[in-house]
């Protein structure tokens, strides 16, 4: 026997047998392993080739498992004339490496299959990071390779272009036993980390799917989708309910007298319409809106799109809590200032009712795509910039309360001018609520802090806005804050926690967090089916389970193409298991598994310990727990998973993802 170095091959008989490249540290992993095998194996030197190959094979992964089988072994030592001779002789010479490094020892490669198998591809799409990550976890999921029908459901599952028949293990394997060699072709994929390949596979496409313009992902998809659901009907009547309470607070003064009392959170879950509420509520009273978040948030389809200069401004670092308290009391003025100004270019006029006025101003600043909005916005932040230059740190929380005093006149002015505008103002518009703000995303505010004093404690941007906002009691002007990432501690913090030394020691209630949010909203309060009109098997379908539970379903569903509809399922997962923000600390894992058991089984925690109180805030916040109630003392929350099919359905199929593991 020789071995030919130039073309790495094994010459035996006038055979000669190919050999794959080897790494340095494989080559030393191999040396140990063929010093275990002597050691526990006696004389191995008289060892004939079948058994050298099954010893070999069963320590290796590189090596094809089927040769652990003694009758494939007979086989390929049949089909290989010298096969028998190269591999004693390697291995009585201590060369097991290159018994290793025989080629028809290997897996085969997805282009040798493809060689034999010539199966057709379809174009490759670009895989996002989502998807690659996706394909990690399945990978990761298995320690050998499962079956093909097995490998095939997963891929197809997860994959919403793909015909979702598929998904059913009985229909793969029948998908299996119609093309000779796929079983073959799939399972080289997966040993391969090649799942883009199997995507590919044109047996697997959704003809409906390959009928529609392809895009370079679905992100356009479910943007389009989310823009859509914006513009549908609102249904319900929780706008009105809200601006019904706001207006119950102007008319008792007493109720918001003391600072930090005129603002109001909105807690509550993901795809409960936190932001839509907001925004019908402004076609009822005039409203001033913002949405700060940041420009990376906007992949997860954020809309409206955000107010950057706006985040810009509020954001922006301040070396001490009395410095940026000066900055946000100057955007306060210039606000209201140039809220008058672009009033009286708007050109609205005289109108019978303030619903029709707010309406027509919301109608104002959402014209040209927004363009109004955003060139008040800038007016608003130019003014307050030059506003601010004028201040230097050494200016005192005093000098800062008399800067204030210049906030009310400026309302006082625009909401006289609003007045004006009204032909036949009844009671209850001169009595209610006049300007509403709202600040939605604000948790990109509580995450930043700022120095209070020198040897105070730390604060964050949102009480320095909060504190700002004292300056407009006494005005029939209201703020509401939102977050679909909110945090119940930053956001209205019980009175024994609060930053505020005043707040603290007085004992002062703050305004408790609205939670109402629509839930099984039905049109006018009608029944969408009538009695012994559908079968079982028709409600157990997702286009039906859709009208219940949040309208996050029901809208993505209505406005989404097929792509959307399709992976309505996954979405549900995703926002249930928390992944948005791909955190994969033990935290995180285990507040997944407990929102897939409380969906499920509706497990109730009972708010007496801090660490059940923890879990139930993380939950609402990140893992789509429902927040029913806010007592006013706003130490702890009652909150629960209500009856809602689709979430259900993905706690199911996420526990049954995750059985290994829960």
């Amino acid at each position: 026997m020789s071995r030919d170095q130039s073309h790495e091959q094994i010459l035996e008989g006038g055979a000669s047998f190919t050999l794959f490249p080897m790494t340095d540290d494989e080559a030393a992993l191999w040396r140990s392993q063929d010093a275990e095998i002597r050691a526990q194996g006696g004389n191995l030197n008289t060892l004939h080739a079948k058994a050298i190959i099954l010893e070999v094979v069963q320590r290796c992964p590189l090596l094809d498992g089927k040769y652990m089988i003694p009758r494939l072994v007979d086989d390929l030592l049949r089909r290989h004339k010298g096969l028998s001779q190269a591999v004693e002789r390697c291995w009585q010479e201590g060369n097991s490496t290159a018994i290793r490094r025989l080629s028809v020892l290997r897996f085969p490669t997805v282009e040798e299959v493809l060689k034999k198998y010539p199966f057709d591809l379809v174009q490759a799409d670009h895989d996002d990071d989502a998807t690659h990550a996706q394909d990690v976890v399945l990978l990761d999921r298995f320690k050998d390779t499962p079956d093909a029908q097995f490998i095939i459901s997963e891929v197809v599952y997860h994959f919403p272009r793909l015909d979702d028949v598929y998904a059913q293990v009985y229909e793969a394997d029948k998908l299996l036993h119609r093309h000779k060699g796929l079983r073959e072709f799939v399972e080289t994929c997966w040993r391969t980390g090649s799942l883009s390949t199997i995507r590919r596979l044109s047996l697997l496409q959704d003809r409906r799917q390959l009928m529609m313009p392809r895009t370079s992902d679905a992100v356009n998809a479910q943007k389009t989708a989310t823009i859509k659901a914006w513009d549908m009907s609102f249904k319900g009547v929780h706008h009105v309910r809200l601006v019904h309470y706001l207006n119950e607070l102007i008319r008792l003064p007493h109720k918001i007298k003391h600072p930090y009392t005129n603002y109001l959170p909105i807690v509550q879950s993901a795809g409960t319409g936190k932001s839509r509420l907001v925004h019908e509520a402004a076609g009822l009273v005039f409203t001033l809106p913002f949405n700060i978040c940041h420009a990376m948030n906007n992949n997860d389809y954020a809309y409206p799109l955000p107010d950057k200069r706006v985040r810009e401004y509020l954001t922006t670092k301040e070396p001490n809590y009395e410095r940026l308290r000066a900055r946000i009391v100057c955007f306060i003025i210039a606000l209201f200032d140039q809220t008058l100004r672009a009033l009286k270019r708007s050109g609205i006029g005289k109108v019978d009712s303030m619903k029709s006025f707010a309406l027509k101003w919301r109608e104002y600043l959402g014209s040209a795509d927004g363009r109004a909005r955003f060139e008040l916005y800038e007016m608003v932040i130019n003014d307050a910039v030059k506003h601010a230059a004028e201040w230097t740190e050494s200016e005192t929380s005093e000098d800062i309360d008399i800067l204030g005093t210049e906030v009310a006149p400026k309302v006082t002015v625009l909401i006289d001018y609003i007045n004006t505008c009204i032909v036949h103002p009844t009671h209850a518009d001169l009595e209610d609520l006049k300007v509403l703000l709202y600040f939605d995303e604000v948790h990109v505010l509580s995450d930043l802090t700022v120095e209070k004093t020198a040897d105070g404690p730390e604060c964050n941007y949102f009480d320095a806005l909060i504190s700002s906002l004292r300056y407009l009691i006494g005005v029939p002007v209201l703020t509401i804050v939102l977050s679909t990432n909110s945090d119940l501690s930053k956001l209205s913090p019980p009175s024994f926690s609060h930053p505020s030394a005043r707040v603290s020691a007085e004992n002062i209630m703050l305004l408790p967090p609205w939670t109402e949010s629509p839930f099984d909203a039905i049109e006018e309060g009608r029944p969408f089916v009538r009695e012994n009109t559908v079968t079982l098997d028709q409600v157990s379908k997702v286009e039906f389970m859709i009208n219940f539970g949040r309208p996050i379903w029901s809208s993505r569903w209505n406005s989404g193409d097929f792509r959307v509809q399709q992976s309505i399922i996954d979405f549900a997962r995703l926002k249930l298991m928390g992944r948005k923000s791909h955190n994969n600390n033990s935290q995180t894992k285990d507040d997944s598994k407990l929102a897939a058991l409380c969906s499920r089984l509706m497990l109730h925690l009972e708010p007496w310990r801090e660490q059940s109180r923890a879990t139930d805030f993380r939950l609402v916040e990140g893992y789509m727990r429902i927040a029913f109630s806010v007592p006013k003392h706003c130490e702890y929350l009652r909150a629960g998973y209500p009856s809602e099919p689709i979430l259900a359905e993905a706690a199911a199929q996420e526990m049954d993802h995750m059985a290994s593991t829960f």
